[in-house]
C-alpha cells in the first residue's frame, strides 16, 4: 500500500533537497530512463529522493514527451543510454476515443517496452494507467459494458496478465496513486492544457514513492537470516549439555 507523502511545504522541501543533491551528484547505483505519454518531469525529484533514502542513488533521464513507441522501437535518447531501469507510463487520455482499441494499443506498447528492456539489458517498470478522468457518462457509467471505465478496466487487466510474473518486470499502478490522493486532488487540468502535466505534485509524490518502493524491493539489499545453535554456544563456553 502507498503511504501518504509529505504535503505542501514538505513537498517543496523535498524538491529543494533533490535540486541540491543533483547539483553535486553522488555515484549512481542505478540509471533510470523514464518514458511517458505526458510530461513526467515532475516525478523525478520524488522518485530520486525515494531511491536515495532506500540506499539506491539514481541518475534519472526523461525521454521525449509522448514518444514511448518511437523510443522503444528505435535508437533514440533512452536507447543510446541503455538504462538499468526503464519506466514506461502511458495514459488512456493520449490514446484516442474509448473502445476495444485501447487494449490492443496498450498491449503493443507493453510488447515494445518488453523488447526494448531486453535489448538494453535492463529492468522494465510498467505503470498501469489510471482510469480516465474525463469522458465518463456520469452516474450511468457504472452500468455500461462498453463505457470508458469498462474498456479501461479490460485494457488494464490485459496489461496485468501480459506483464505480471515476468522476470525483470515490475508493475506499478497509477490508479492506486490516484485513489491514495483522491481524484479531485490528483488531476491538474490547467497544467495539462499549459504544459501537458496531467497530475498534481501530490500525485507525482505518491507515484514516485510507489516506484521507489518497487525498485528498492528489486535492487535493494536482500534480507539475510542466521541460524544459531544455542547448545553449540553453551558447549563452546565449557559447559556440558546436561548442565545447560
Amino acid at each position: 500500500m502507498t503511504t501518504n507523502p509529505p504535503a505542501g511545504g514538505g513537498l517543496l522541501t523535498l524538491r529543494s533537497e533533490w535540486r541540491r543533491r543533483s547539483a553535486a551528484p553522488a555515484p549512481a547505483a542505478l540509471h533510470i530512463g523514464l518514458l511517458a505519454s505526458y510530461t513526467i518531469d515532475s516525478l523525478v525529484p520524488y522518485l530520486g529522493m525515494g531511491l536515495a533514502d532506500a540506499g539506491l542513488p539514481a541518475r534519472l533521464t526523461v525521454g521525449p514527451f509522448n514518444q514511448i513507441m518511437q523510443e522503444c522501437l528505435g535508437d533514440g535518447e533512452i536507447a543510446r543510454l541503455r538504462p538499468d531501469v526503464v519506466v514506461v507510463a502511458p495514459r488512456f487520455e493520449e490514446m484516442g476515443a474509448a473502445g476495444p482499441g485501447w487494449r490492443a494499443d496498450l498491449l503493443a506498447v507493453a510488447d515494445a517496452a518488453l523488447d526494448a528492456a531486453a535489448r538494453w539489458g535492463g529492468c522494465l517498470v510498467f505503470v498501469l494507467p489510471a482510469l480516465p478522468e474525463t469522458g465518463q457518462c456520469g452516474v450511468s457509467e457504472a452500468g455500461l459494458t462498453s463505457g470508458v471505465v469498462a474498456e479501461a478496466t479490460r485494457a488494464r487487466e490485459a496489461l496485468r496478465a501480459r506483464l505480471g510474473g515476468r522476470p525483470d518486470v515490475c508493475v506499478a499502478d497509477a490508479e492506486q496513486a490516484v485513489r491514495a490522493v483522491g481524484n479531485r486532488r490528483a488531476h491538474h487540468p490547467a497544467m495539462f492544457r499549459f504544459a501537458k502535466v496531467p497530475y498534481t505534485e501530490e500525485l507525482f509524490a505518491t507515484l514516485g514513492e510507489q516506484l521507489a518502493r518497487l525498485l528498492a524491493l528489486r535492487f535493494g539489499s536482500r534480507f539475510r537470516a542466521a541460524v544459531v545453535d544455542a547448545d553449540s554456544l553453551v558447549l563452546a563456553a565449557g559447559e556440558s549439555p546436561a548442565a545447560s
